[in-house]
């Protein structure tokens, strides 16, 4: 893995903090993944959201509906 220069380091943490001071909420725990940023104000669009939703349950071996995406061959 990579090291993170220590100025680096320094400067996104000052701006976690300033963001912080400035929306009033508490800062989420240093190493909190995505799975801390409410769906509300994530960047990710819905659509995707769900599309993603089903190829993780059709993954599992849940059976979907299929949507297409054969292959036509001209015989």
């Amino acid at each position: 893995m990579t090291e993170i220069p220590e100025h680096l380091r320094k400067r996104a943490e000052a701006a976690r903090k300033k963001a912080q001071d400035e929306s009033g909420e508490a800062a989420p725990a240093a190493g909190a993944g995505e799975s801390a940023v409410p769906a509300a104000e994530s960047r990710i669009p819905a659509h995707l959201l769900e599309r993603s939703k089903a190829a993780k349950d059709g993954a599992s071996g849940e059976e979907q509906p299929s949507g297409g995406g054969g292959t036509a061959v001209a015989t």
